[in-house]
């Protein structure tokens, strides 16, 4: 404080972080076969320097429908690069705002201060105060890659008319017919 010192250290690891997408899409068929691939990228940038998210996306959609039947299958893979910040937003948040960010000379020292303490009747103790600029101009980096596979099929038809049969719940379009009038069959299959 006789320093006149007052620094505010929670801007240094902030930034104005811009985000874009971008999505090409190709469908097309006829009244009975229905086909789509799309693919996007979107880069996402945080908002604390070097956090990123890069993903990229890739989807395939077949349908098929004729009078009593529907068949569609989805297909979707991910791919997403990650980069996190190396230093976290609270050494910063924490930092006194008493030490000075950068030496008399403009560089920028590992230790800000230490301090030791106790004697008499304790242990001497040192603490250690370390400057968060210091590790943020290293340029470590911590990156984390992932990817995603997705494949969904639905199957959906009108077989056959309403049903009984002593079998009953069991579908009806796997048992001989009875009196059937009127059924709607869905499943939904895991790839």
């Amino acid at each position: 404080m006789q320093r006149g010192v007052n620094s505010f250290w929670m801007n240094e690891p902030l930034r104005f972080g811009v985000n874009h997408r971008h999505t090409v899409i190709a469908e097309g068929g006829d009244n009975n076969l229905r086909y789509s691939a799309s693919l996007s990228y979107g880069q996402n940038q945080g908002v604390m320097k070097e956090s990123d998210r890069n993903l990229t996306n890739g989807n395939v959609r077949l349908i098929y429908r004729n009078n009593r039947l529907s068949v569609s299958n989805s297909l979707s893979i991910d791919l997403v690069n990650a980069t996190r910040e190396s230093i976290p937003f609270s050494d910063f948040s924490r930092a006194n705002p008493y030490f000075r960010k950068y030496n008399a000379l403009g560089g920028i020292d590992k230790v800000l201060d230490s301090i030791v303490f106790g004697g008499l009747t304790s242990p001497l103790q040192k603490e250690i105060y370390y400057n968060p600029v210091y590790d943020l101009q290293n340029k470590n980096v911590n990156r984390a890659e992932s990817q995603g596979f997705t494949n969904n099929r639905n199957w959906s038809g009108a077989y056959l008319t309403s049903c009984v049969h002593e079998h009953a719940p069991v579908s009806c379009a796997l048992l001989p017919r009875k009196k059937c009038s009127g059924l709607l069959l869905t499943l939904n299959l895991p790839a």
